[in-house]
């Protein structure tokens, strides 16, 4: 099961883009209230809803009312990724609102911002080395290899003993069941 999502996220993320949904670059906002109703919306993000699977008997999709949800438990950012219709990835943002300026009134207190962008090459990359298993210092070295630095930029980037990059790159190649740089940049990036 691991492989297959693996196989899934290698293939979106070196593909290229599909633009099913593209709202040209306009900025993808939603306002949700405090019962889960869309306040206030914009074009891009009603085709960004679609590209999420669409209305689902006139409530959001399940992954932004997932991160609504987990917006209004933590002060952090939530989000959370998805897979559109059209094959792109999108990442899907969610935050309260902060009080204003002691002039304006508060918005209440469960209003919760969404917004919806495309899911950046880097965050694809990273999503592919997680599902194969890889630690974050793992996926740092791959990144780095895929970009095709040498050890020794490697190790000065990373602030690393050439020997601890080798050392990564072996556990690399085991989880990923290759033998050497060429072949771990075949397995994720060549179909």
């Amino acid at each position: 099961m691991q492989s297959q999502i693996a196989d899934l996220i290698r293939g979106a993320a070196f593909s290229p883009r599909r633009t099913g949904s593209d709202p040209a670059g306009r900025p993808s906002v939603i306002i949700v209230d405090g019962a889960d109703r869309v306040a206030n919306i914009t074009a891009a993000a009603e085709a960004r809803i679609e590209d999420l699977g669409g209305w689902d008997n006139g409530s959001l999709p399940a992954t932004v009312l997932a991160a609504t949800a987990a917006a209004r438990s933590t002060p952090e950012l939530a989000m959370t990724r998805a897979m559109g219709r059209s094959g792109s990835w999108l990442t899907v943002r969610a935050t309260r609102f902060a009080a204003g300026p002691a002039n304006e009134a508060a918005p209440p207190p469960d209003d919760v911002v969404v917004t919806i962008d495309d899911t950046t090459a880097a965050e694809i990359c990273a999503m592919t080395l997680a599902a194969r298993g890889l630690s974050r210092r793992e996926q740092d070295v791959a990144a780095m290899v895929l970009q095709g630095a040498a050890t020794s930029a490697i190790a000065a980037a990373l602030h690393l003993s050439p020997h601890t990059v080798q050392d990564h790159l072996k556990s690399i190649f085991a989880k990923l069941g290759v033998n050497s740089r060429r072949e771990m940049v075949s397995s994720l990036v060549v179909r």
